[in-house]
């Protein structure tokens, strides 16, 4: 992640997140949600990034990428947002803060277990979930089962 404060010839300060997913075909399957002081200040789609408007009383920030296909890549799963951690800003007038930042595609829908204690039990496992603040449980899969059955391919 790169933050830059760029000139703004308007007389407001300017946010600007220039966002690249790498194995992504288009930006219009992800969200951003903007937090400023720790409230949510604003959900946008990611293609639509550039000059947003904010506050001079504006002190943190973090951002929370979330992905939301849309037509033929809809799936039932939920993907698990990806954070990129609070920063401070100083927002100041006619300037434009502008973030760069990458993230990969594969990590949606994939919940790493960084130093996390994980129960193995027969049919299933279980691990704390923070976010919940309870216990999750996630069963385990027939050897037998297709858990592609929804998504045949018709000759």
């Amino acid at each position: 992640m790169i933050i830059q404060d760029n000139e703004n010839k308007e007389s407001k300060c300017k946010l600007s997140i220039k966002l690249s997913v790498i194995g992504a075909l288009n930006l219009n399957d992800y969200k951003c949600r903007i937090f400023i002081n720790g409230d949510l200040y604003k959900i946008i789609s990611c293609d639509s990034l550039l000059m947003i408007p904010l506050g001079l009383s504006s002190k943190t920030m973090n951002l929370h990428f979330i992905r939301e296909p849309k037509g033929q890549n809809v799936t039932s799963a939920v993907s698990e947002p990806l954070y990129i951690p609070e920063f401070n800003i100083k927002p100041q007038i006619g300037k434009v803060i502008v973030i760069e930042a990458t993230i990969n595609d594969s990590f949606f829908y994939y919940r790493p277990f960084n130093s996390e204690l994980i129960k193995l039990y027969h049919n299933y496992i279980k691990f704390y979930n923070p976010d919940r603040k309870r216990y999750e449980r996630i069963p385990k899969i027939a050897d037998n089962s297709n858990i592609f059955s929804k998504f045949r391919l018709d000759p």
